[in-house]
């Protein structure tokens, strides 16, 4: 064989392996391979957020969270009801899908409409690797990396 096609068989070999190995980690992750495709070409904002700032004004312990795939926000927590957009994309009026709990909130309405301001078509900057900033009609949402916590129902810290 000419040293040509052993380089040709070699370069076959190695890229079915990869893919191998790509297929074997996509069978045991939730997401099968496209959670493996995400974790290799993931923007930089992707994952869970909770706010500590609008505009200007601290959050508390309030959990208003957003969880960025794909660098857009597709779901979130305003600090009373969960929500998730269902489509992939605005419609032609430029109407979302959104699927939502649905209970009554009454107090904070002020950060709670800065929330929903911000959530819609913001302004997305990645600070640093753990800050977030949102912004759209003059206003800023300041967020902070977290990780989901299943026992706790809230975001903690990374």
């Amino acid at each position: 064989m000419r040293r040509r096609e052993k380089l040709s068989i070699v370069v076959v070999v190695i890229a079915l392996a990869a893919a191998l190995v790509l297929i074997g980690a996509g069978m045991f992750l939730r997401g099968g391979l496209a959670d493996v495709w995400h974790a290799l070409a993931a923007p930089p904002e992707d994952g869970s957020w909770r706010a500590v700032t609008f505009d200007g004004e601290p959050v508390g312990n309030a959990d208003y969270l957003i969880t960025v795939r794909w660098g857009k926000i597709v779901g979130g927590y305003d600090d009373c009801n969960g929500w998730a957009y269902q489509d992939a994309k605005p419609d032609a009026k430029g109407e979302r899908m959104i699927l939502s709990t649905l209970v009554l909130c009454t107090q904070d309405e002020k950060r709670r409409r800065i929330y929903r301001l911000l959530i819609y078509a913001p302004r997305m900057e990645l600070a640093s690797e753990r800050e977030l900033r949102l912004s759209r009609a003059g206003h800023v949402g300041v967020f902070r990396r977290c990780a989901p916590d299943e026992s706790s129902r809230r975001c903690v810290p990374e």
